[in-house]
């Protein structure tokens, strides 16, 4: 098992996606204030569309951060992926854009193809 996030930059990058912590408020009012809980609907969403073949809905620029995770663990998984076979989980919002995880390996040459529903 390997961790795509090993390295300070990456580590950073998804730190610095994270909202501001406050102080001096509620949980309740954390919870209802905070983009976070909208980003995570969002990825229930989306996750939702994927299952149902519709990546139509994934057009939505990524964040800095994950862009330069997505950019960092290519070279990871291009070491993993020499090695043989690889399965490689990762987050919904790292796969789909000009930008993720299945565009930068598809540029790189490795052909990218979606199994079929079960």
């Amino acid at each position: 098992m390997v961790q795509l996030d090993d390295t300070f930059e990456t580590k950073k990058a998804a730190a610095d996606d994270l909202p501001e912590p406050k102080s001096n408020c509620s949980v309740q009012q954390i919870i209802n204030d905070n983009p976070a809980v909208d980003q995570w609907r969002e990825i229930n969403q989306r996750y939702a569309d994927y299952r149902a073949g519709d990546e139509s809905k994934f057009a939505d620029p990524p964040s800095h951060g994950v862009i330069t995770r997505n950019r960092a663990w290519i070279k990871t998984l291009e070491v993993q992926l020499a090695k043989g076979n690889v399965f490689i989980a990762a987050g919904i919002g790292h796969l789909f854009s000009k930008e993720g995880v299945l565009e930068l390996l598809a540029a790189k040459g490795y052909k990218i193809r979606r199994l079929p529903k079960s």
